[in-house]
């Protein structure tokens, strides 16, 4: 059966419209933003890993694997464990020799965060460590969130860890969630899970540092405002040209 759109009241049709935007509207996608962290240096110093170079998002992703791993090349910051940043890779960065620098595509309806989060969150910024068991990095993060992983301090956060190898790093603990019309919070714990690589060194469970997470969000449908309202204006001047 054809709908006759010309032949409903308007109320009925702004109603449906409005609906229909207010349901689509209700996607929202990360675009922007940034995480800090801190490592806690006593518990990489049971790796005897005592140094570190920092490289933020910009130069990071900048760098090949060879050079960013070589010793000479110097980081953003040297010997600081608190505060390192990381940024919010665009969909699709590209990634010099060696690397895999995670791209971000996030979606998620404000109402209900982790009950419908979907994709990852990349994440540009590299640690490398340096100490008496030789060199260490970590970064090229990606952010996810996964349900299963939910249970007693693991908030279903985790980071994914692709500085030269993928793997999991850390899940996120004792999480605090913000959310806001422009976007969300996350801020906890680094606490790797038994699917960690530093669980081969025995610190499943240990907590290894903080991080605060900031998340800018764009509704899906940018059009959709100005396509409704288009539409809406076009048929009440049909109804009063008939």
């Amino acid at each position: 059966m054809k709908t006759n759109f010309k032949s409903l009241p308007l109320p009925v049709l702004a109603a449906a419209f409005s609906t229909a935007f207010m349901l689509s509207a209700n996607a929202a996608s990360i675009v922007a933003g940034s995480m800090s962290v801190t490592y806690d240096q006593t518990a990489f110093a049971s790796l005897f890993l005592s140094t570190n170079d920092h490289f933020g998002q910009a130069s990071s992703n900048s760098l090949d694997l060879a050079t960013i791993t070589n010793p000479g090349t110097p980081g953003d910051s040297t010997g600081v464990w608190s505060g390192l940043a990381f940024g919010v890779n665009g969909a699709a960065p590209s990634s010099p020799a060696g690397r895999a620098i995670q791209g971000t595509g996030f979606t998620y309806n404000p109402a209900n965060l982790t009950g419908t989060a979907s994709g990852q969150i990349g994440l540009g910024g590299f640690t490398r460590f340096d100490g008496g068991a030789g060199l260490f990095y970590i970064g090229d993060y990606q952010l996810r969130f996964d349900g299963s992983r939910t249970t007693g301090v693991y908030s279903g956060w985790y980071l994914q860890n692709n500085a030269g190898f993928p793997a999991n790093a850390f899940d996120l603990a004792n999480v605090t969630t913000t959310v806001g019309a422009e976007g969300f919070e996350l801020s906890g714990d680094l606490v790797p899970n038994s699917d960690s690589f530093f669980a081969f060194y025995g610190l499943t469970g240990a907590d290894m540092g903080n991080f605060s997470f900031s998340g800018s969000t764009v509704p899906e449908p940018s059009a959709a405002i100005l396509g409704t309202c288009s539409l809406l204006g076009l048929l009440a001047r049909r109804r009063r040209n008939p």
